[in-house]
């Protein structure tokens, strides 16, 4: 028996979120995210069914998804996947885990369908591209869906690392990822905060995208502070410095971003920011959209600890940097 997995990570954004969706960027202005994969994941395991099995196909996430087609799934992805990798008629059973519930703004929905795609093809003896991963997963969410929502998700989950990424109406374009050697201090800077249940994404992102209208100087902004903080990053590879100031250009957008999101206008999320602030920490951020999910921090190394421990009530938790996308690998059994 041959069980294959991939593993496909979640991300934070530090930067520049909003101006990676289409709304924004079709105006005219490039959008530009910095940010990184991390050590959390989305994992997706399928084994061929045997004719015995009651159902030929299975998707197993919340509920099991039993169906003699898979055109029938109810999962939104699942069939489309399925028609992009051109499966065959043979019978599979898919099944999902993951580090974090979905919806809590780490990216896991665009992990999942980046990763369903890579597992389709690994067992169809196919190693896909990164490149071909990102653009089937906006595919199938933006275009097949009509989910409303940015472009950065599928592209950290396909090609992993810590990236500026540029979206423009030619196309987006990925940075190299960051050497281990740059990412070392930033990597144990990291601290996320939960602060509650799981959130409807979809509609935070309809949000997003009619700020996108009506906000364009304020997203430009946003989008330049990406661009410029990655390059300063860059030059001073990563040092104390360079982890400061993108700290503070963290801090900076989270205020540019309560002008121009309700979503962001909510007591408990500004108030713990507010209290990592004041406690030392370089910066703050929800991650994603809405009043739910995690706050990212960026920390003192030398202070995480303590810092760790003045939000214990609250579960944080240190979390690093993840330099690989989507992972696939083959267990056999004789």
């Amino acid at each position: 028996m041959k069980i294959n997995i991939v593993s496909t990570p979640l991300r934070v954004s530090f930067l520049g979120g909003g101006s990676d969706y289409e709304e924004y960027f079709s105006l005219g202005s490039p959008g530009f995210t910095f940010g990184t994969t991390i050590n959390l994941s989305v994992f997706l395991s399928g084994i061929y069914h045997s004719r015995l099995s009651d159902f030929p196909f299975k998707l197993t996430y919340r509920i099991t998804d039993s169906v003699t087609d898979y055109r029938d799934f109810k999962h939104p992805v699942a069939k489309h996947a399925f028609e992009i990798s051109r499966w065959p008629n043979r019978g599979l059973h898919v099944s999902t885990m993951a580090d974090v519930p979905a919806g809590t703004g780490l990216g896991s929905s665009s992990s999942f369908t980046v990763g369903l795609l890579h597992l389709l093809e690994t067992m169809q003896e196919r190693q896909p591209k990164a490149d071909w991963l990102a653009k089937k997963a906006v595919e199938i969410e933006r275009m097949r869906l009509c989910e409303t929502g940015g472009l950065q998700d599928q592209y950290f989950a396909a090609y992993g690392g810590t990236r500026l990424i540029e979206f423009g109406m030619d196309g987006v374009t990925v940075s190299p990822t960051l050497p281990s050697e740059t990412l070392k201090i930033l990597s144990n800077s990291l601290v996320l905060v939960p602060i509650g249940v799981s959130r409807d994404s979809a509609s935070y992102a309809g949000a997003t995208a009619e700020s996108s209208k009506y906000h364009q100087e304020i997203i430009d902004e946003m989008a330049t502070l990406a661009r410029v903080t990655y390059n300063e990053f860059l030059e001073l590879k990563g040092n104390d410095v360079g982890v400061q100031k993108l700290g503070n250009a963290i801090r900076h957008s989270w205020e540019l971003k309560k002008i121009i999101s309700k979503q962001s206008e909510n007591d408990r999320v500004n108030s713990l920011v507010a209290q990592g602030i004041s406690m030392g920490a370089y910066g703050g951020k929800l991650c994603g959209a809405g009043g739910s999910g995690f706050i990212l921090f960026i920390v003192d190394p030398t202070e995480k600890t303590r810092f760790i421990s003045r939000f214990h009530a609250e579960g944080a938790q240190e979390i690093t940097i993840n330099e690989r996308g989507s992972q696939s690998l083959k267990l056999e059994q004789n």
